[in-house]
């Protein structure tokens, strides 16, 4: 209904008012930018994640419903040529071809070297009760009007969409592509910053149980007194393996001392709670007239 409304509004404007406005009907434009509520986009980032093994199965709805995919960086390009035009009108743009969800998910896994067999699910929650079978353009007017045409083949934009992917999940899981679930090989040494205190040394003992070499830093600056920060480290500073470094305050280039006890001495209590009101001022009355 926003999208019909949007459209309207537009035609009934520019005709009203001669405002150079346009309405574009842009069916299924895609990218690595989708929302994963999309279901290209839910294809494509799971089955980034079960190359790497983060996760082993693909839940999804209707497989039979086609839709016309395009790049939508190729979208974009149009959306600037149609308002360029010295007549504004509206343009349908899509590439004219459908492919159905099933075929997504095929030529999805098939990029990874899987077998989609092995992973799809069908799960009942995820069909609409209003489907539409086929959404389909044709965008012979903008190639007519406008010498544009899609030039991303439906193949190249889900190697597109599942190479993004791969490599946003490669980032936030550290594992990388190898076959399913290959991790990343792991430093040897690693440095961790305020490494005395408690997340920071919890850490360390982490990474030293894993046989890691480690060099801790901190400055020991403000909210821990250093004997404190070092019972945080009491099993590291035993160990072979790391070596605390210490650090420099930042602003003032020296090791900053622990906070002193006379700082927080009982602050004076305001003058009505110390057991007196305060007298009235002369020739003013406290009595209301």
């Amino acid at each position: 209904m926003a999208k019909l409304f949007g459209h309207w509004i537009t035609v009934n404007y520019r005709e009203s008012f001669g405002l150079h406005a346009v309405s574009g009907i842009l069916f299924n434009h895609e990218s690595p930018r989708r929302g994963r509520e999309f279901v290209s986009r839910h294809v494509s980032e799971a089955v980034a994640r079960i190359k790497l093994g983060l996760a082993d199965t693909l839940p999804i709805g209707n497989q039979d419903a086609h839709r016309d995919w395009g790049y939508a960086r190729e979208y974009v390009d149009v959306i600037w040529r149609m308002l360029q035009t010295e007549k504004p009108v509206d343009y349908v743009i899509g590439t004219g071809t459908a492919h159905s969800v099933r075929e997504f998910i095929a030529e999805a896994f098939a990029h990874v070297g899987l077998d989609p067999a092995d992973f799809v699910r069908q799960d009942p929650s995820r069909l609409r009760p209003a489907e539409v079978d086929t959404l389909l353009a044709d965008p012979s007017r903008a190639k007519r009007e406008l010498g544009w045409e899609a030039r991303t083949s439906f193949v190249e934009l889900v190697r597109i969409m599942v190479e993004a992917d791969i490599e946003a999940q490669e980032r936030s899981s550290g594992r990388r592509v190898g076959g399913p679930g290959a991790p990343m090989s792991r430093p040897d040494r690693v440095l961790v910053t305020g490494a005395a205190g408690f997340i920071g040394s919890t850490l360390v003992d982490r990474l030293l149980a894993e046989g890691r070499e480690v060099i801790g830093l901190d400055c020991f600056d403000p909210f821990y007194a250093e004997a404190a920060k070092r019972a945080n480290l009491a099993s590291a500073l035993r160990h072979a393996s790391f070596r605390l470094v210490g650090g420099r305050h930042p602003r003032r280039g020296r090791a900053r001392a622990a906070p002193s006890p006379a700082r927080h001495r009982r602050r004076r209590a305001p003058r009505r709670a110390r057991g007196r009101a305060a007298e009235p001022r002369a020739g003013r009355s406290r009595t209301p007239t």
